[in-house]
């Protein structure tokens, strides 16, 4: 299947030093310098026992790559019941197409679930077993690729107004995002992610944060840092499309929540309700200024069961709050909604 896809990439560069010169008019996609290589997987997933599941699996990297490149990140999530947090896995061991991964709470601590995984050559299928320590219960599994990524990086000295007298100091760029197949998606995505305004370092990714038989939402993140800034930071976006005998229609949130003036009340009512609970101190600022509906940036994510709704930092609260998410229910909805995808 052909995906067109386009997404919004902004970034919230609030307390954040923007430079005047230096590495933000490169293409670092296209560096000269970069290392560049197949990061990685989503792949649809089928147990033996029917259950479906979704699982983003890393591809090993290149050696000597620096070790401040982040990670791929690998996690698996049960579509039908989906909400928005992932179980992330972390890689144990690598001998050739074989993987073993793990789930762990944190390092230290003693693995809840394992995941054995063969791939084909071509990576495009895979099989394995599972087991759930928790559960007491394994069983096997097979794979599908359904969306492949790329990565990028690029580590060079960095400009001499990033270096604050330290010739040692590194720029790094690096971003991995899907490959979908569509040219004039491709080159839009590979647009996002090679953008950089900063000087010390840049990291980008665009994901696949919901992918069904009839709709596809991306989700599109960029972070950065400058000398002189007190920390890095960043913003998101997400983008989504409905999925037509193999054409994508773009769709905004009136798509999936009714938009008149009470259903928009209510839903900002319960987004606040839940950034509340968590004690996030610019709730209602938030409210005001992005009103739930579409063109407006608001970020969602529709899933199976509900709607996750992520924010990013300085977006509800400090930045040393982070950035969390929402999550609101078929029920919490109500009548306001209009539609959800399936869960295949």
């Amino acid at each position: 299947m052909k995906f067109i896809c386009t997404c919004i990439l902004y970034f919230f560069a609030v307390g954040t030093a923007v430079a005047q010169s230096g590495p933000k008019a490169e293409d670092f996609l296209t560096a000269a310098d970069r290392v560049e290589w197949p990061a990685g997987g989503l792949y649809d997933g089928l147990f033996d026992d029917g259950t479906r599941f979704q699982i983003q699996l890393a591809y090993p990297r290149p050696a000597g790559l620096p070790e401040n490149v982040m990670p791929f990140a690998q996690s698996y999530w049960y579509p039908k019941h989906f909400t928005g947090m992932p179980i992330e896995l972390k890689t144990i061991s690598v001998s050739g197409n074989e993987l073993h991964l793990v789930q762990q709470p944190y390092p230290s601590a003693p693995a809840l679930e394992n995941f054995t995984v063969m791939l084909t050559p071509d990576k495009q299928s895979a099989h394995g077993a599972w087991n759930s320590v928790t559960l007491h219960k394994q069983m096997g599994f097979t794979l599908q690729r359904a969306v492949g990524y790329e990565f990028v990086a690029v580590s060079r000295p960095a400009p001499p107004e990033a270096r604050h007298n330290d010739p040692a100091r590194h720029f790094l760029f690096a971003a991995y995002f899907p490959l979908l197949g569509d040219a004039a998606a491709s080159a839009w995505i590979r647009e996002q992610a090679g953008a950089c305004d900063d000087t010390v370092e840049c990291t980008n990714t665009v994901t696949v944060a919901w992918k069904s038989h009839q709709l596809l939402s991306l989700s599109a993140t960029k972070w950065g840092y400058s000398f002189g800034a007190a920390h890095g930071n960043g913003g998101s976006v997400t983008r989504h499309y409905r999925v037509d005998n193999g054409r994508l229609q773009p769709v905004e949130f009136d798509a999936f929540v009714d938009q008149g003036p009470a259903c928009i009340a209510s839903v900002t009512t319960a987004i606040v309700g839940r950034l509340h609970a968590k004690d996030m101190a610019w709730a209602d600022d938030w409210a005001k200024l992005t009103p739930v509906a579409p063109g407006k940036g608001l970020k969602f994510i529709p899933t199976a069961s509900g709607i996750i709704f992520p924010f990013d930092p300085y977006e509800v609260g400090p930045y040393a709050q982070g950035a969390p998410a929402v999550f609101l229910t078929r029920a919490q909805l109500g009548n306001c909604l209009k539609n959800l995808p399936n869960a295949d």
